[in-house]
């Protein structure tokens, strides 16, 4: 017997003018109840990946599985919601290989559910949210009776609001207080609106979608991850000016805050945050620009001296005390034992 999926057709206006139009693709709606048993799950599957995304799916019970999907266009997104029978979902590197265009999906769950990206798994409460990057590779355990909301959008359109969505795919957003919780009434709503009929072009609800991610990416847990990403961020901005100017005497801690623009005051911050210092950071870097020109033939015509200088180091004395307690032997045995 033929899946039973149906596609909405438009109706015709009634009363003011709505933002619809005839080229509003239909809905598309799907379940399993006119599906003979032992095809039903693998037709899911089918739907899943020519609707939604492609993923594996084992479920332990396919014989009694049931299920129902519907997707929804809404300009550059898409809405789907999905529930039914227990099972499991892996994004899978295949599965990306497989597929065509990147895409975000901000995933609301009605049901209590665990996800995992990134060697990080996290149970997700019911109105939670999760935003996944379709070329990540995850999982997803859902219980029996689940029910989840899908809004997929197109990276350039999130971008618009999220200048770096990948500081919070995967992670937990709360969507029982806060900006959380009126992103996923939100996602609710899409699912739930007539897209025949729209009150409002599309790219409105897009930037309002955009708009409530980026709030609650900095309110709750959603803030907590983004100050520890933003850290590391600075960090590594950080020590990566150090290793460019390193070699420049005299090199102080506000010239690499100024080419970087911080303050002084955040830069030694953002280092003790992570048990450094601006001198210990300095001395190594020159330390590894001396080593490696000790060990290099191509400046055996310089002095011990002259490298110690080309390296930032002022001192001759201050070179070769740094170099023992790094390396375990002062400058000129480390050039004669090079391999």
């Amino acid at each position: 017997m033929a899946a039973r999926a149906t596609r909405m057709t438009q109706s015709a206006n009634i009363g003011p003018p709505l933002m619809s139009s005839d080229l509003t693709p239909p809905v598309f709606r799907w379940n399993t109840d006119d599906i003979p048993v032992h095809h039903r799950f693998d037709q899911y599957v089918e739907m899943v990946r020519k609707n939604l995304i492609s993923v594996t799916t084992r479920c332990s019970d396919t014989r009694g599985f049931k299920t129902d999907m519907q997707v929804s266009p809404l300009g550059r997104l898409r809405v789907a919601s999905i529930g039914g029978s227990a099972k499991q979902s892996a994004r899978t590197r295949q599965n990306i290989k497989a597929s065509g265009d990147r895409a975000f999906h901000l995933v609301a769950g009605l049901t209590n559910w665990d996800f995992e990206c990134r060697d990080q798994r996290i149970k997700l409460n019911a109105t939670d949210l999760v935003l996944i990057d379709t070329e990540r590779e995850y999982a997803s355990r859902l219980p029996d009776g689940f029910r989840n909301h899908t809004v997929s959008i197109a990276p350039d359109v999130l971008r618009k609001w999220l200048s770096d969505p990948d500081r919070i795919v995967g992670k937990r957003l709360r969507g029982d207080k806060g900006w959380g919780h009126v992103l996923s009434t939100f996602v609710d709503q899409l699912v739930h609106l007539d897209v025949t009929r729209m009150p409002l072009p599309a790219s409105v609800l897009e930037d309002q979608l955009g708009a409530l991610i980026t709030l609650s990416a900095t309110d709750g847990v959603g803030r907590s991850e983004m100050r520890k990403s933003t850290q590391a961020d600075l960090r590594g901005r950080i020590i990566e000016s150090i290793r460019q100017r390193c070699t420049d005497i005299g090199l102080t801690a506000a010239q690499i805050a100024a080419d970087i623009g911080i303050s002084p005051r955040t830069l030694h911050r953002a280092l003790s945050a992570g048990s450094e210092t601006f001198g210990a950071l300095l001395l190594t870097a020159r330390s590894d620009v001396a080593y490696r020109m000790l060990i290099s033939p191509q400046f055996d015509t310089l002095t011990i001296a002259d490298i110690g200088f080309r390296a930032g180091f002022a001192d001759e004395s201050h070179f070769s005390r740094t170099m023992r307690a790094r390396y375990g032997h002062p400058p000129a045995q480390l050039r004669r034992t090079r391999s």
